[in-house]
């Protein structure tokens, strides 16, 4: 027997190594709101993960986006965190600890404070890292904050928040289903929105508008892809799309092409309203906006059509200039104005409406405390007054997310304990943490994910590296050191999410059910 004999069945065994697979269904980890497309999972013997698109997602149908495409890179990726880390005081390096000891300081702290009478002195911030899984974000991490009794801050408010904020005093979130929106809409208008960039899986969709016979529209000072795929083509100046959307409320309410029947029933305040718009000619609007007056016309012209229309929303550009959430709300005044609310294919395209169980996250049993309310300018004034010490940082990164960071250096550097746990050493890690946890990625835990109308499984697919852990566990060790012994009373993750199903908008679905049903389960949210 020759030596290439002898190899032979060595590298049989090698070649049957690497192609024995488990294959399951997940979600995309990035929030390209309102649809995840779905993912296809593949990992192999050897611990290669290949993804693909879900062919089987109601929504995305098997696309899947050059990010989507290679999130398999953050599984094995090397820089990876594996291990806790404290940060030594006196040379500032870090050094391996065991979770133990990371849980036991930050008890003692949390403690410390709760003693003091100062239980909002400590806050969780917890921001997109920690969205990934639904249930970390809407249920189990306030749940946590709820019954230690500590602050929480939803860090998502450097990202939409502001949009958030103008649909609420506007009075419309406008929670659209993009796929049945763009079937029926006669004019999708992408205002301050780049499908092609942002929302790839929308993308198929504007093109159906088209195909339909229906109006593109793009609103957006730069040259873009979805610019060059759309019928229309508007290139305001940078920042004055509230002059751009009064203008063409002028137009609508001066030659009396409004809804007026839906404004008289479903509006508020439109005497002051048509009051204030007088002052957005449509002449003066085009100097300021630097385009042509026909270009106005022509917007307002697609408002004043037979409906439907739908505005493809911002998810925060406008929102971070000065005035931002004034200039949203200006925008969004135009779909009830033209009669667009509660029509199949008119509205806004934004967000998502499935809640999972309100009843777990024990918003009653939070202990009394002065806990500082979520948005810039109160924690801005609280970090700065000392009146935070102690900050748990849950898959976000203030040092890239937040707008003034010289400032927030210096609030951090006031802080005695920064907790922070994420994949990998992040800015507010490397420059502020105290004590760093390492993360589980999406595709290391069982969750779930929900677009306007569908809720998909995601399904545990690798084991964590080294010491790597899910939130909701050493959330749970670190509450019975608080002595909170009922944070995660379930047996086992699964019976923890089918009882976040527990909804009116899930319809009791189990974990069991969705894994049955990849291309995911209907849940009972309005059609309009």
């Amino acid at each position: 027997m020759g030596a290439d004999d002898r190899a032979a069945p060595d590298q049989e065994t090698v070649l049957v190594k690497q192609m024995q697979k488990k294959t399951g269904y997940t979600t995309c980890p990035y929030n390209c709101w309102p649809i995840n497309c779905g993912q296809k999972i593949c990992c192999y013997a050897d611990g290669r993960v290949e993804i693909t698109g879900n062919p089987h997602h109601d929504f995305s149908k098997g696309r899947l986006c050059v990010k989507g495409q290679s999130s398999h890179e953050i599984v094995n990726n090397e820089k990876r965190l594996k291990t806790p880390l404290r940060r030594d005081q006196k040379n500032g390096r870090f050094r391996e600890i065991t979770w133990d000891e990371a849980l036991d300081e930050i008890a003692d702290k949390i403690k410390a404070n709760i003693n003091a009478g100062r239980r909002e002195a400590t806050a969780l911030y917890h921001s997109h890292g920690n969205i990934v899984q639904r249930t970390n974000w809407i249920v189990l991490t306030p749940r946590f904050a709820n019954l230690a009794g500590i602050t929480l801050w939803d860090g998502n408010f450097p990202c939409w928040y502001d949009v958030g904020v103008a649909q609420q005093l506007t009075g419309y979130w406008g929670l659209h289903d993009p796929a049945e929106t763009c079937e029926k809409t006669s004019t999708l208008i992408n205002w301050a929105q780049d499908p092609c960039a942002s929302q790839a899986n929308l993308t198929p969709y504007l093109l159906e508008v088209r195909r339909n016979g229906g109006t593109v529209i793009t609103i957006d000072p730069r040259v873009t892809q979805t610019a060059a795929i759309s019928d229309i083509h508007i290139r305001p100046k940078l920042g004055t799309d509230v002059w751009l959307a009064n203008a063409v409320a002028n137009i609508l309410i001066r030659e009396g092409v409004y809804d007026n029947r839906y404004v008289k029933e479903h509006g508020h305040g439109f005497d002051q309203y048509t009051e204030h718009i007088k002052a957005y000619s449509p002449n003066e609007a085009a100097k300021i906006c630097e385009i042509s007056l026909k270009e106005i016309e022509t917007l307002a012209g697609k408002f004043a059509e037979p409906k439907p229309l739908c505005i493809n929303l911002t998810r925060g550009a406008l929102g971070k200039h000065l005035n931002g959430i004034q200039m949203v709300r200006a925008v969004l005044c135009l779909v009830p104005l033209s009669g667009n609310i509660g029509v199949n294919g008119g509205g806004v395209i934004w967000g998502e409406s499935v809640d999972l169980n309100p009843d777990l996250l024990r918003t009653g049993e939070k202990p009394d405390a002065p806990y500082p309310v979520n948005n810039y300018t109160v924690i801005d004034e609280t970090l700065e007054k000392g009146k935070i010490n102690t900050l748990l940082v849950v898959g976000g990164n203030p040092l890239s997310q937040w707008p003034d960071l010289p400032r927030l250096r210096k609030q951090l550097e006031r802080l005695d304990l920064v907790v922070v746990y994420d994949l990998f050493m992040n800015h507010t890690a490397r420059e502020a943490g105290d004590i760093i946890l390492p993360a589980t990625c999406w595709l290391e835990e069982l969750g779930l994910r929900s677009s306007n109308k569908r809720i998909y499984i995601m399904e545990k697919m690798v084991q964590p590296p080294g010491e790597c852990r899910e939130a909701s566990d050493w959330m749970n060790d670190l509450a019975k050191r608080l002595g909170v012994h009922d944070y995660f009373p379930w047996k086992d993750k699964e019976e923890c999410l089918n009882e976040c199903l527990d909804s009116k908008a899930c319809r009791g679905v189990t974990v069991k059910e969705l894994r049955e049903h990849p291309e995911g389960i209907k849940a009972d949210v309005p059609d309009i």
